[in-house]
């Protein structure tokens, strides 16, 4: 499965592939879907190796389940890093409210 992210400087085309996490996948189309990536802005770009964004509020400290009502319970397994390491053209999201490695976030992180 895939999907696109337009914006003003070009389209960036994602491969998503989480089988380890549903919970994570379905959270983040969620927000891809309801719009919650719109008009984000982009809160860390190294040319050549991260680009981070996602925060509705713009700040990158704010992480919202997409549908608070029926959020993701739990948290990342450890075993996941390892298994799945992250590399060069990983798209991953990442919590950075602080509260331990929640499903719920919104805010994300590419490696290219």
């Amino acid at each position: 499965m895939s999907l696109t992210f337009y914006t003003k400087t070009g389209n960036l085309k994602v491969e998503l592939y989480l089988p380890d996490e549903p919970a994570l996948l379905e959270n983040f189309l969620r927000h891809f879907a309801k719009g919650t990536y719109n008009n984000v802005k982009v809160l860390r770009y190294i040319p050549d190796f991260i680009l981070q964004t996602g925060s509705p509020i713009n700040k990158g400290k704010d992480n919202r389940p997409a549908d608070p009502k029926n959020k993701p319970t739990g948290r990342f397994s450890d075993k996941l890093l390892h298994k799945n390491p992250v590399k060069r053209g990983t798209l991953f999201t990442i919590n950075n409210a602080g509260e331990g490695d929640r499903l719920e976030t919104s805010n994300m992180v590419g490696i290219y």
